[in-house]
């Protein structure tokens, strides 16, 4: 990326208009006292538009800039997005499988559980106070 590029629109648009004025001037000048050297005239006018070329070039460098970040920017999103799709399967995965596990441990502890929840009744029936 080129130093800064606000410094270089500045720049041309300042060179450019320096040129456009000095241009105008002149063409004043010479249609007030006549044309007496058209090859001046010639290069006043080629400069301008060089300058104005120059500006049109160094406006449109950060626009350029500008919309190819955003075109990786975009491709970053969507590969970001590519990438949280496919998490979400596997997180996906791992939640059904925990959920199997869980199954699997009630099953298996139901019998315990069950004892235990009998004998905390009959400990409470039994009790006197």
């Amino acid at each position: 990326m080129p130093d800064i590029p606000w410094d270089m629109i500045t720049k041309s648009q300042r060179a450019a208009v320096g040129l456009f004025n000095d241009t105008v001037g002149k063409l004043a000048e010479m249609g007030k006292a006549g044309v007496t050297r058209p090859e001046e005239l010639l290069h006043e006018v080629t400069a301008m538009a060089a300058a104005i070329g120059d500006l049109a070039s160094s406006t449109a460098r950060p626009l350029e800039f500008f919309i190819n970040s955003q075109k990786q920017l975009a491709e970053s999103m969507a590969a970001f997005a590519v990438l949280q799709r496919q998490m979400a399967e596997v997180v996906e995965g791992a939640a059904a499988s925990h959920a199997a596990i869980v199954d699997a441990l009630e099953l298996m502890s139901n019998p315990v559980l069950g004892v235990a929840h009998r004998l905390r009744a009959e400990d409470k029936k039994s009790d006197p106070s």
